[in-house]
């Protein structure tokens, strides 16, 4: 696919004031020019095209699928969103991205498709990504669309386009049953819903996972919110967040009312060490999964990960 992006030389200044050498190769950028969602193809033989001027978002979605040792991932292209499902290998944690694709510099869909890949597939590409790759695009030949998927990585400052052809032989039966899962769930009915810096958060899970496998977070009523854990059996931690306004903490229990799950800290690790936004927002109930989310980019992508709680521990 062609290479739209202008690349010009930098004007010409006076020889007193310029150094010697060759003129430096100017790009010109194109980052703030968001298309988002278009009515034809830029080829009009493509049935899908996906063009985005910062590739490294794709190598941090990766990140979090090999973080959890996921095989195959489930990938829908929808009319205005694309959405990357799959789960664990103890599928006890499910993973969902969604793109925001009004919010990307171009993309087209003819029909709604969907795919499955090998994680490890994309995780080859992306890891090729460098700082010089300056525009991803995915694209999908009408013929051949739910067959082979095309990503290009282009290096316009050398003029350097790689391109890459998968093979696509999955079928998506079982993320597509796990999509079904997540769909029913609204964010806005949980009881508990607060936010943490990201960096604050990755922290606490690092320090934890090498004291604990379990986190217990309770509240009870207009008390405070508590995380709390036992380190090594024999030491009682608590953490306690006294403002509730620096955590934007919105609560639905009663005044006397006792909240209280528990989770595997393990299945939260892989998520916070991805810390690609400022927060992470977090979303609790007795008898849902847990929600960890990041918006990234202005919300043009949105992770999440939907957690199995465990058995509840009743109130001391």
């Amino acid at each position: 696919m062609e290479n739209n992006i202008v690349i010009k030389k930098e004007k010409e200044k006076e020889k007193s004031n310029r150094r010697p050498g060759r003129p430096r190769i100017q790009v010109v950028n194109t980052k703030d020019i968001i298309l988002g969602v278009r009515e034809q193809a830029n080829n009009e033989k493509n049935h899908m095209e996906l063009i985005y001027n910062d590739p490294k978002l794709f190598k941090k979605i990766i990140s979090i699928f090999k973080g959890y040792f996921v095989d195959d991932i489930f990938i829908a292209f929808n009319s205005d969103n694309i959405q990357i499902l799959s789960s664990d290998n103890t599928k006890k944690t499910i993973i969902k991205i969604v793109i925001n694709c009004n919010k990307i510099n171009e993309y087209y869909c003819r029909k709604n498709f969907e795919i499955s890949v090998k994680r490890e597939y994309l995780e080859k590409i992306f890891n090729t990504i460098e700082k010089q790759h300056n525009k991803i695009i995915f694209y999908s030949d009408k013929d051949t669309y739910l067959s082979t998927l095309h990503i290009n990585l282009l290096n316009d400052e050398l003029g350097i386009n790689d391109n890459y052809v998968i093979d696509l032989t999955l079928k998506p039966n079982l993320e597509k049953n796990l999509n079904t899962n997540i769909d029913l769930i609204v964010k806005e009915d949980y009881l508990l819903q607060f936010k943490l810096q990201s960096k604050i958060f990755k922290k606490f899970v690092n320090d934890s996972i090498n004291n604990s496998k379990l986190l217990k977070i309770e509240k009870y009523g207009n008390e405070p919110l508590k995380f709390k854990m036992t380190i090594n059996n024999k030491v009682a931690f608590t953490r306690i967040f006294k403002a509730e306004e620096k955590f934007d903490i919105k609560s639905k229990l009663r005044a006397n009312e006792y909240f209280n799950i528990n989770l595997e800290i393990d299945s939260i690790k892989p998520f916070s060490n991805i810390n690609v936004s400022n927060y992470v927002n977090i979303y609790l109930d007795n008898d849902k999964k847990a929600i960890f989310e990041a918006n990234v980019n202005n919300d043009i992508c949105i992770i999440s990960i939907y957690n199995e709680i465990l058995t509840l521990v009743s109130n001391e």
